[in-house]
């Protein structure tokens, strides 16, 4: 029987040759992206899973009490001695290693490079974490000050094929490390990711201030012992911390499961971008519609078919086939439109899986046979999306009473608007009105961040990180050289760049009182500064031209002076509690600017003006504003002069692009949007036209007696789409209020959003209909001109 139920199946396949395209690409469209985004959450659900101890491995965080930085109170970094405290009084602890990220110059054997993921770490490391060692021996790999271990890409970058263990590398041209080991390349779905180790003790040869309580900057990971009660472990914290920070801190350490840091651990100072599990579901919500949608198609094309399978229902009962008979006849025939449709999802998305990894910058595969889960995982999909969309219809066809099949006309469905066919098809365009509403929202919120005025001026001007201690010792000597080219039109150096003001401390001020108490974020830069990025001075003056007042003068942005509650700040005394602490007089104040990304509000700001050359403080970030005349050749002359001073690679940026980048999540997710709601949307117009198309030919002789009896054009058309506008029309009115919820949850992230307007939503649902419009043109308009001879020639 199942070898004839396959056999009926496909003779339906090929005699309804357009609704058989139309399920089985809907299906297929539909299990492919379902595919694909079940992919990407499974890879994102694995981060730090391959860790044999993963599940007893937490990060310490701080809460430092009052202190709020860029809306967050939560500081992923901690002060150097807590380790070896903790690890003597807590015994629950089993490892505990702290580690430390740091960019260097890395030489050696004629080869020179930045490299930004450089990490210390102690010798616990690799015995908590599962980082295998190629080469080497873990347990005293990291015990010397400057050790170092190498990954696989890194010895293969540096050494070619030859055995590093024991050789030398060079780092900011001052420090020799011996390479002790080579350990396996960090996997993709690590929450951090590292390209060299170095034993954490060399640290303390440098005089990092290893010794304060007050310094916090490391990270610090511990293992426990199973079954550790982590609510006593935060009492025993509190405890050492009232002991060594004063009976009065405020501070606070507390554990975080490391496993969820990627989706839930947005602390301040991350080692790397996190996602949001947020996203997670979102992408799971999306993949679960447009699947849904798919299978409404197959029910209501189905479904609507069922008359043309009356007679066949009622001879198969007439000669004795039982209901649960046909139930499996025609859940045998979904299962093969299921199938046939499943084989070409998996097609689809090895077609399409490169690119998507390429955009999304992750590591996930489709492996059929070397990974059983997934097989098994694919089986279920395939099985489930063949059961949803077969059962109802199998369900309905085989109800059929072969009496009344065979004495009259079967009617191919209920006649009430609200039936099923109709309630899928709303359903479908509310999912689709959602995200053509998100999509449009999304669009506009990224346009708004892109022309938004920051407060300051970016085009044409690059950014170089000042890491070589010779050249920050002779930065204007180097900035001299270069401007000395009409090609160079102004040059600077900072602490921090404009958009990326990161140091922040407490405000001190003559008066102040106890109350009036908050943070200011503050940037130390040269007498250039303002002018090269063009940043309005509101009121007094820019810096003095000469440095006999450096560290003495400060200018405050808006939102600082307000803060303080002065009128007239210039000439007042002001410093930042910093180390070492600095005092003042404010000799201007400058229009608020955005020096962060618009997520968060602007806050107030001390602006310092720093000393070439002194002793307490060197420049880190070396600004240049180029004529957009020569572009490339003010770059090359730039190169030039820059390897007269030093032998670090020129390694520059625009600071247009780096700008573009702190919005890249976002674009993406905008991206992703268009690319969802488009194919929601064509997986809706698929089902459309084979409703419409079954409805034309169920009417195709009453449409021909309307005509013969002078019906008009306009009147025809109305008459076929008279039910699919006001489905369209009541999914619009549903979808809106629910996408309103969804963007407003969406862009309270941004401190600094679009309003959403009425028309954005008026403009969905008249997109929607122009849609459907446009899929039923050609079938309506074509019914609505044939020959009304033709239609009623035939009984």
């Amino acid at each position: 029987m199942l070898k004839n139920y396959i056999r009926t199946a496909l003779r339906n396949v090929i005699k309804h040759k357009t609704y058989s395209i139309i399920n089985i690409a809907g299906l297929a469209i539909g299990m492919a992206c379902f595919i694909l985004i079940a992919l990407y959450i499974q890879y994102e659900l694995s981060y730090d899973t391959f860790h044999v101890n993963g599940d007893q491995i937490y990060r310490i965080v701080l809460n430092p009490g009052n202190f709020v930085y860029q809306g967050r109170d939560g500081f992923n970094v901690t002060p150097a001695p807590l380790m070896p405290t903790l690890k003597a009084e807590c015994p629950e602890i089993v490892h505990i290693t702290r580690l430390y990220k740091n960019s260097h110059f890395i030489q050696c054997e004629q080869k020179a490079f930045i490299e930004n993921r450089f990490f210390y770490a102690d010798p616990d490391f690799l015995r908590m974490f599962s980082f295998p060692l190629i080469a080497g021996n873990a347990e005293n790999a990291l015990d010397d000050p400057n050790s170092v271990l190498l990954t696989e890409s890194m010895a293969k970058k540096y050494f070619g094929d030859v055995n590093p263990v024991g050789k030398r590398i060079t780092v900011d041209q001052t420090t020799n490390y011996i390479i002790t080991g080579i350990i396996q390349n960090t996997p993709k779905n690590s929450h951090f990711i590292f390209d060299f180790v170095a034993s954490f003790s060399t640290l303390y040869k440098q005089g990092n201030r290893m010794e304060t309580w007050d310094n916090s900057c490391y990270q610090t990971y511990v293992q426990l012992v199973k079954n550790a009660s982590i609510s006593a472990l935060h009492n025993k914290f509190d405890e050492i911390t009232k002991k060594y920070k004063g009976a009065d801190t405020k501070s606070i350490f507390r554990l975080e499961p490391m496993q969820r840091i990627h989706l839930y651990g947005h602390r301040n100072f991350e080692i790397e971008n996190n996602n949001d599990i947020r996203y997670i579901y979102l992408f799971g919500a999306i993949g679960l519609f447009i699947l849904l949608i798919a299978c409404f198609n197959y029910i209501n094309i189905s479904t609507s078919q069922a008359v043309k399978r009356a007679r066949e229902v009622g001879l198969r009962k007439v000669v004795g086939a039982s209901r649960t008979q046909l139930l499996r006849q025609f859940l045998s025939e979904s299962a093969v439109f299921s199938f046939i449709g499943f084989f070409l999802a998996l097609c689809l998305v090895y077609m399409t899986l490169p690119t998507i990894r390429s955009f999304l910058d992750k590591e996930f595969h489709l492996s059929l046979f070397s990974n059983f889960q997934v097989l098994i995982a694919l089986f279920v999909i395939l099985l489930t999306t063949g059961c949803l969309a077969g059962a109802y219809p199998a369900y309905l066809i085989s109800a059929f009473q072969p009496v009344q099949i065979l004495k009259t006309r079967t009617k191919s469905g209920s006649r009430s608007f609200l039936g099923l066919r109709n309630t899928l098809v709303i359903i479908q365009f509310i999912i689709s009105a959602i995200l053509i509403v998100c999509t449009i929202t999304v669009y506009l919120q990224l346009n708004y961040i892109k022309d938004k005025k920051l407060g300051f001026k970016s085009d044409h001007i690059i950014t170089l990180q000042l890491q070589d201690p010779n050249l920050q010792d002779n930065s204007e000597s180097f900035i001299t050289e270069i401007s000395s080219d009409h090609r160079i039109l102004n040059c600077s150096t900072s602490d921090c760049l404009p958009h990326r003001i990161r140091s922040c401390t407490d405000a001190d001020w003559y008066g102040k009182d106890r109350d009036n108490n908050f943070s200011v974020y503050y940037v130390r830069v040269d007498n250039r500064f303002l002018d090269l990025y063009n940043i309005s001075i509101l009121d007094g003056q820019n810096f003095p031209a000469d440095y006999s007042v450096a560290y003495t003068s400060f200018i405050l942005n808006e939102t600082a002076v307000k803060s303080i509650g002065w009128e007239n700040a210039i000439g007042k005394n002001f410093g930042c509690n910093m180390i070492p602490k600095s005092q003042g007089r404010i000799v201007g104040v400058v229009e608020d600017f955005h020096y962060y990304p618009l997520h968060f509000r602007i806050q107030p700001l001390a602006i310092q003006l720093a000393a070439p050359n002194s002793k307490n403080w060197l420049a880190k970030y070396l600004s240049i504003k180029i004529s957009s005349h020569d572009i490339s050749g003010a770059l090359s002359f730039i190169k030039n002069t820059w390897h007269k001073f030093s032998a670090y690679p020129f390694d520059y940026q625009f600071v247009d692009s780096q700008l573009d980048a702190m919005y890249k999540t976002e674009h993406k997710l905008g991206q992703l949007f268009s690319l969802f709601a488009f194919i929601a949307i064509l997986l809706a117009c698929l089902g459309l036209y084979g409703l419409v198309s079954f409805s034309i030919e169920q009417k195709i002789k009453e449409i021909g007696i309307r005509k013969a009896l002078g019906a008009t054009l306009s009147q025809i058309i109305k008459l076929l789409l008279r039910e699919i506008v006001l489905c369209i029309v009541i999914a619009n009115c549903i979808a809106w209020p629910v996408a309103w919820y969804l963007i407003n949850k969406w862009l309270q992230e941004f401190a600094y959003r679009i309003t959403i307007e009425w028309w954005i939503f008026v403009s969905s649902g008249i997109l929607a209909l122009l849609i459907a419009f446009f899929t039923m043109s050609r079938l309506t308009i074509r019914a609505a001109t044939a020959n009304p001879v033709e239609s009623i020639r035939y009984e």
